[in-house]
């Protein structure tokens, strides 16, 4: 393998896990109203998290973690890489970390798209939704 090799592998299948996405998620919402609830998103949060359950048991020690789990399952879905870590924390007895790590995500991550909305909104001269 070069040194190269790794990021070929998680580049491939972080492609194929992002149109994996969007396929579902298009399929399972392509009934929804607009404004409802995001069954698709769901769906698609909920198999990857399956997923990466059963490829983190399966594929510890092989070639192709790499490939599915750090590519394809990351760009399926990233919220299987926040629950396989936040499993591990709760795994190792670590319930303070998890606990801190669910909500600093959670919290964090839903203040950064509101600054991100805010700023790019007001940089644009158009109110905030």
């Amino acid at each position: 393998m070069t040194e190269l090799t790794p990021y070929l592998l998680v580049g491939v299948g972080s492609a194929l896990g992002g149109i994996l996405r969007y396929g579902l998620s298009q399929l399972i919402s392509a009934r929804e109203e607009v404004g409802a609830f995001p069954w698709g998103i769901l769906m698609v949060n909920v198999i990857g998290c399956l997923a990466m359950g059963v490829a983190s048991v399966l594929l510890e020690r092989t070639p192709l973690k790499l490939l599915i789990m750090s590519g394809i399952l990351g760009g399926f879905t990233t919220f299987s890489a926040f629950s396989l870590i936040t499993l591990d924390l709760f795994q190792r007895g670590r319930f303070d970390l998890a606990i801190g790590y669910v909500a600093a995500s959670v919290i964090g991550c839903l203040l950064a798209v509101w600054i991100g909305v805010l700023v790019t909104t007001a940089l644009r001269g158009t109110p905030a939704a």
